[in-house]
């Protein structure tokens, strides 16, 4: 929704005769007739106001009835087309836009450990629409019109602007951000987003979008932790399709399913968690969790897929399990200090 211009310009207008008008009043009144200043404000309120009380003076003076003869002519019509122009802006569209703009700063000013999805066309659509499934806090950050209309009317928390500008990520609350998704429409302008936001955030996750091979390393190079090919990825995902379709269905079911028990995630293990520092068969995570543990990545980086069982849990490593929410739920609480 684009503000009126002229409505905002005609707002403001009438506020300043209103005040104007009230300030010409008290002071015509203090001079006038000789009164204390709030004796003349209560005059010029009632004049105005048309409510009728007597005079403050019992015998106010020829120059005063002129006066306020002339405050009754001109002022009544200021006050009540002041009037009619701030009920036409509080019943505009605009006005409702301005308030669901403050309302959704509020919103984003107090997220923390969010996303930023910088970019809303059909790959930052996909990547919005995963992050509402599992309920992950995120702002998206758009500047084509267009686009920032279907966000404002799904509703999605957003900053209008480019993406690459400071300001717009500090709006977008980068310093609290757990990470940001440049999917942005070319390949340098998530260049310059990772860039920017890496300048701002040296610890910040970053995950670029390169549909041009040979950007990958440019990308990396700006500060990107990891960059995505779509076309890479999905041809991979459809050669596995063809040759496999039982494992790329379990996959879908796992990471993507809405009406399945079994899901996949990955947890921290803290410092002083009941598992830290135990092997993994000795650490009961099957027996008190259910869930399965098929992946450890330590705070080195390095991924050991299918654990020994003498495989030492760690502190700061990473647990990747499948199993059932109540499963997953109860092995991050076995994760915790």
């Amino acid at each position: 929704m684009v503000p009126d211009v002229d409505l905002y310009r005609n707002l403001k207008a009438a506020l300043a005769l209103v005040v104007l008008l009230v300030l010409v009043g008290t002071l015509g009144y203090q001079v006038i007739e000789h009164v204390s200043p709030l004796d003349a404000l209560f005059m010029t309120v009632i004049t105005l106001t048309t409510v009728g009380y007597s005079y403050i003076k019992d015998n106010p003076s020829p120059a005063g009835e002129v006066f306020t003869m002339c405050l009754l002519v001109f002022g009544v019509g200021i006050v009540t087309w002041a009037f009619g122009t701030i009920l036409q802006f509080a019943i505009s569209p605009a006005a409702r836009d301005t308030l669901r703009r403050r309302k959704m700063r509020g919103e984003i000013g107090k997220m923390s450990n969010h996303f930023i999805v910088c970019g809303y066309g059909r790959m930052g659509r996909e990547v919005s629409l995963e992050l509402r499934k599992k309920r992950v806090p995120h702002v998206v950050v758009e500047s084509r019109p267009e686009q920032v209309y279907e966000l404002v009317e799904s509703d999605i928390p957003h900053v209008v602007g480019d993406a690459a500008d400071e300001d717009v990520l500090r709006e977008a609350g980068v310093e609290r951000a757990r990470g940001l998704i440049a999917v942005a429409g070319t390949d340098a302008e998530n260049t310059f987003i990772a860039l920017t936001a890496r300048g701002m955030r040296p610890n910040i996750l970053i995950v670029a979008r390169a549909t041009i091979p040979e950007t990958e390393k440019k990308l990396l190079s700006a500060g990107a932790n990891r960059v995505i090919s779509p076309y890479r990825i999905g041809g991979r995902r459809l050669a596995a399709a063809a040759i496999q379709p039982t494992i790329v269905e379990f996959l879908d079911v796992v990471m993507h399913g809405d009406n399945v028990e079994l899901a996949m995630d990955e947890l921290e293990v803290e410092e002083g968690s009941m598992i830290a520092g135990r092997a993994l068969e000795k650490s009961e995570v099957r027996e008190r969790s259910g869930a399965v543990i098929i992946a450890i990545k330590d705070a080195k980086g390095e991924l050991q897929t299918n654990p020994a069982r003498e495989a030492v849990i760690s502190p700061r490593d990473i647990l990747i399990a499948v199993g059932t929410a109540a499963q997953l739920h109860r092995l991050e609480e076995m994760c915790r200090a």
